[in-house]
C-alpha cells in the first residue's frame, strides 16, 4: 500500500532560459530490477514523458563513472555511503551540475506543463504545519548552486555526530531532504522572492525503504 500525497508545486521566477532535460534515477533499492518492474514509477515516467522535453534515467553505473570522471573531489565520500539511496539524493545535485535541467523523483508526476522554465523548489507541510524545502523537483538556473549544495553535503557529513545505526536520521540530515532543506533555508531563501503555484502529486513510494 502507498500513500497519495497532493503537493503544491512552488516555481521561483528568475529567468525564461529552457529547461531541456527532465532527469531521473533509478537504482535497485529493493523497488525491481528496472523501473518498468515497479507499477507506479512506470505510471510516473510515462506521465512526465508527456513534458515537451527530453528524458533521461540515470542509473547506479551512470552515477558511479560520473563521480569518478568529473567529480574526484567527492568520490571517497561516494564510496563510503552506506545505502544507495544516498546514492539517489546525492547523485542528483551532482548531475544537474554536470547537465543542467530539472530533477524529478521517480514516483513524482508534475500535473502542468513545465513552461515557465525558471528556478524550481518544492515544499511540504509537516504534521506540526512546519513548511519545509523538499528535493523532490529541483531546478536551479545557477548551476554553480548545486555544487555549493554538494560542499554543503561534504560539510555536514564531517560535522554530523549522529551514531551509525541512526541510518534514517544521518541519511537526511547529510545528503537528502533536511540537507537541502537547510541549504536552501540558509543559503538561497532570500534570493527567492516570487512564486506562483503550480499542481502536481507524489506517491510517496520511498517511504517503505527504511
Amino acid at each position: 500500500m502507498y500513500y497519495i500525497v497532493n503537493y503544491r508545486y512552488y516555481i521561483h521566477l528568475l529567468s525564461k532560459n529552457k529547461i531541456k532535460m527532465i532527469h531521473q534515477i533509478f537504482i535497485d533499492i529493493g523497488k525491481g530490477k528496472s523501473y518498468l518492474d515497479n507499477p507506479i514509477y512506470k505510471k510516473c515516467v510515462e506521465e512526465n514523458k508527456k513534458q515537451s522535453l527530453q528524458h533521461k534515467i540515470w542509473n547506479e553505473k551512470m552515477l558511479d563513472d560520473l563521480c569518478k570522471e568529473h567529480y574526484p573531489q567527492y568520490f571517497e565520500f561516494w564510496k563510503s555511503f552506506p545505502h544507495p539511496f544516498w546514492k539517489i539524493d546525492f547523485g542528483r545535485y551532482m548531475l544537474l551540475h554536470h547537465e543542467g535541467g530539472i530533477y524529478i523523483d521517480m514516483d513524482d508526476i508534475i500535473t502542468e506543463p513545465i513552461v515557465l522554465n525558471r528556478d524550481i523548489v518544492t515544499i511540504f507541510k509537516r504534521k506540526n504545519s512546519r513548511i519545509e524545502f523538499n528535493n523532490n523537483i529541483i531546478h536551479f538556473q545557477d548551476r554553480n548552486n548545486y555544487k555549493r549544495l554538494m560542499d554543503y553535503c561534504l560539510e555536514r557529513n564531517v560535522k554530523c555526530l549522529m551514531p551509525t545505526n541512526w541510518k534514517q536520521r544521518r541519511f537526511f540530515y547529510i545528503v537528502g531532504q533536511r540537507a537541502y532543506h537547510s541549504f536552501v533555508k540558509l543559503v538561497l531563501e532570500k534570493e527567492m522572492k516570487n512564486t506562483i503555484e503550480f499542481n502536481g502529486f507524489d506517491t510517496n513510494a520511498w517511504l517503505f525503504m527504511f
